[in-house]
């Protein structure tokens, strides 16, 4: 009786991966019969450099448009080639038998616009540099003079990490890049501030909406600091006189503000 029973729970066992197995052979065979139907695009964040189109036309070199197989397209090949376009930071591609492809995109924030007489193109949250976009130019501060040895060279070894680079010019480059970010981040100077300009010798000057000011920081020791100084300026120096006095505001001196009037 033992014997049978033991031989029973083995065909019956048998049974159940038989079954299994079948299953799994139909669920594939069925899935090669499936096609793509949908193509759903969701941007994490407000897009202004891409757009569906964009996506669209890459997805069409990856075998990924409606009617195609849904068994042959290849979601990371999709991944890596959306991945190509320099304004997207994040993506996430996956399919479903239903038919549909979701692609999930994130684009790269610019906070500033690099701009001289070599190069124009902007300069993302993260540090990296990108290049400008036919399609749309957002209104930023633009960051101009000599920013090919502080920003073009420098920000591609830095945010990539895959080579050395010399300490002083890596600790200029960020030093650079987080005042313009605390800047971008503050609403009240990122309204303000209209231009960054980086001298050949790397010293900082700043041109601002309000009264066309023209507001000379010098080296880039201290940057919080002296926008602080600034800022008190704004709020308790130029409260009686206005801001339309001074033309020229020089924040080099330790301790010191030294302003010049406009007509001087």
């Amino acid at each position: 009786m033992k014997k049978l029973k033991k031989i029973a729970r083995i065909i019956l066992w048998l049974f159940v991966i038989g079954v299994f197995i079948a299953g799994l052979i139909y669920a594939h065979k069925k899935s090669e019969k499936h096609l793509l139907s949908n193509i759903h695009i969701n941007f994490e964040n407000t897009p202004l450099f891409l757009n569906k189109k964009t996506i669209l036309e890459a997805l069409k070199n990856k075998g990924a448009t409606p009617g195609d197989t849904l068994k042959n397209i290849d979601v990371f090949k999709i991944e890596r080639s959306v991945k190509q376009n320099p304004y997207v930071e994040t993506i996430n591609v996956h399919k479903r038998l239903s038919g549909d492809l979701f692609i999930d995109l994130k684009e790269r924030t610019a906070i500033a616009r690099l701009k001289n007489n070599s190069f124009d193109g902007f300069l993302d949250l993260t540090g990296k540099v990108l290049p400008r976009s036919k399609s749309y130019v957002p209104r930023l501060i633009v960051i101009s003079g000599s920013i090919d040895s502080v920003f073009i060279h420098n920000a591609p070894l830095i945010t990539q990490e895959k080579n050395k680079i010399n300490p002083k010019r890596k600790d200029l480059f960020l030093r650079l890049f987080r005042f313009i970010r605390d800047i971008y981040q503050d609403p009240f100077w990122s309204a303000q501030i209209s231009q960054i300009h980086i001298n050949k010798d790397k010293t900082i000057e700043i041109t601002t909406l309000m009264g066309n000011q023209h507001i000379r920081f010098g080296s880039i020791e201290a940057l919080s600091h002296k926008l602080r100084k600034l800022e008190l300026l704004y709020q308790k120096g130029f409260v009686n006189t206005g801001w339309d006095k001074y033309q020229t505001i020089d924040l080099q001196y330790q301790g010191q503000i030294v302003c010049k009037k406009t007509h001087e």
